[in-house]
């Protein structure tokens, strides 16, 4: 079990989704520049609210 996982440049998010399969995630922080990639997380994900972090 991980309670918060943190991820400051989720890139592909290989490492996240691999250690999403594993084990049972509480709360995810994510970052990277790229909205996109962030607002399709948040689609994989199921959450309604949009976490994004840096810059353009």
């Amino acid at each position: 079990k991980v309670d918060t996982y943190f991820e400051p440049f989720i890139r592909g998010g290989a490492l996240f989704f691999y250690i999403a399969q594993k084990y049972k995630i509480n709360k995810v922080v994510i970052c990277n520049v790229n909205q996109k990639l962030i607002i399709t997380f948040n689609a994989y994900t199921g959450q309604d609210r949009q976490v994004f972090c840096g810059g353009v």
